[in-house]
């Protein structure tokens, strides 16, 4: 198991993640991102706040380097 942070931007700011949490692989890592990256927008949803098409979560690994990021586009699916 790897530990992996997710780093948020939101448009509004951005929040380093410290504490990270334990992951089989990236992609169960990625995963984790799309579903707090959701939680987050629809969190900002019910408040009523407006909500950044260019928010994403930055992944990085133990050692500190960027492993991949997940998009708002990632997250949600927009009809139009």
């Amino acid at each position: 198991m790897t530990r992996y942070y997710f780093d948020l931007s939101n448009g509004s700011g951005f929040v380093r993640d410290l504490e990270g949490q334990l992951e089989e692989s990236l992609l169960a890592a990625t995963q984790a991102a799309i579903e707090g990256l959701r939680s987050v927008i629809s969190g900002e949803i019910n408040e009523g706040k407006a909500v950044s098409r260019s928010s994403f979560v930055s992944i990085r690994c133990e050692d500190s380097d960027e492993v991949t990021k997940v998009y708002f586009d990632d997250a949600v699916t927009i009809l139009e």
